[in-house]
């Protein structure tokens, strides 16, 4: 039989870019938290404060703002958005007068292996449309309605930028929002592991980052419109689905599977918990030690460290570590170390203790969710 219509924008039937895998940022859903969980986090203040996975914040205002992961749609109205997480910004304590240096964004940087076929910085560089899902809510709506910008910008040099206006027009409702940045012929934008664009949702901005919209030039942050979100306390953001792909055409929000997004968080951010016992052996009376490997390969050479508290003669409780030997049961601590941080593993050592044998097995336990060890290759 002959097809003599079809139903839908007809989108499918003439992109010419990859349709698996084509959305450029990670985590997008804002399904992956290996750091906080679900755990409301304060923002550190005029410092970056990494949130879910490969998403953080940058404040330098006078008022205080909450990051979190909420879960199913809040509230329903409007078009639902796809994920069934979300990332919500909560201000705690207002600033009602943005001074002209301060800043308030929420930001994700772009690898270089995941943007450099976009060519951007030469003759052929090809477009982009950014899409996401965000709704804001307040006692009022003027509290957080009016124009919002997205920045596009070269986190290598910081010396490039692209800004787009984008309004939120109602308190709690779903909106989407789609926005096209022309690939920019000019500047130099990062390749292989070094960072090659950030994308940044600012929520105030003072005038010293003001500039224009719809053009690439010189690093600025907002247009003169900016709106001040952190003007009234208990003002909410929501933002999920978000996504930029090559083209002018938005498609819809790649959903890919869990382990998939955890493992290429996990390129950048990993934390490993061997409740179970994480197998070592002492090379001397006092101390030992042991290899573990990522399970994924790192952006580069991680920072490395643990948390938890080293806990004499352990009990099990939620964030703990407890030293075993095979001879002396639970011992005391003397030190933990990381040591040797490489892309595929990190080297465990510890040392002050007492009573072993050179070649002893030691157990090392890691209870509970808040005690681990992680490898940071973020940017």
């Amino acid at each position: 039989c002959t097809a003599t219509s079809f139903s839908g924008s007809g989108e499918g039937l003439t992109r010419t870019s990859q349709y698996a895998h084509r959305n450029r940022f990670h985590n997008g859903g804002m399904t992956i938290s290996q750091r906080f969980g679900d755990t409301e986090t304060t923002l550190t203040h005029n410092n970056w404060t990494k949130i879910l996975d490969r998403w953080k914040c940058y404040e330098n205002t006078e008022g205080a703002i909450t990051a979190t992961r909420v879960h199913g749609s809040y509230p329903t109205a409007g078009t639902n958005p796809s994920s069934y997480s979300a990332t919500r910004l909560k201000v705690t304590t207002a600033d009602t007068s943005i001074a002209s240096s301060q800043q308030f964004m929420f930001a994700q940087i772009i690898e270089g292996f995941n943007w450099q076929d976009l060519r951007w910085g030469t003759s052929a560089a090809k477009s982009v449309t950014l899409s996401f899902n965000i709704l804001a809510t307040g006692a009022s709506a003027s509290n957080v309605t009016g124009t919002y910008c997205v920045q596009c910008t070269n986190p290598n040099n910081y010396n490039r930028a692209y800004i787009k206006e984008y309004t939120i027009d109602a308190i709690n409702v779903w909106k989407k929002v789609t926005l096209t940045f022309p690939g920019d012929t000019s500047g130099t934008w990062g390749t292989g592991t070094d960072p090659a664009c950030r994308f940044a949702w600012f929520l105030a901005a003072g005038t010293n980052h003001h500039g224009s919209a719809n053009s690439w030039g010189a690093f600025k942050a907002t247009t003169s419109n900016q709106k001040n979100f952190l003007s009234h306390v208990n003002n909410f953001i929501f933002i999920t689905d978000v996504q930029v792909e090559e083209g002018t055409v938005a498609t819809p929000f790649e959903t890919k599977p869990f382990s998939t997004e955890l493992a290429l968080c996990q390129r950048y951010y990993e934390i490993i918990s061997p409740t179970g016992g994480l197998a070592c052996w002492s090379w001397s009376t006092q101390s030992g030690g042991t290899n573990v490997f990522w399970k994924v390969k790192k952006r580069t050479t991680p920072s490395c460290g643990y948390n938890g508290t080293l806990t004499n003669q352990a009990s099990g409780a939620n964030g703990q570590i407890g030293i075993y030997s095979h001879n002396r049961g639970w011992n005391n601590w003397g030190t933990l170390a990381m040591q040797e941080p490489l892309t595929d593993s990190v080297r465990i050592s510890f040392g002050g203790m007492q009573g072993w044998n050179a070649g002893d097995a030691i157990g090392i336990y890691f209870y509970g969710e808040n005690s681990n060890i992680y490898g940071d290759a973020e940017f």
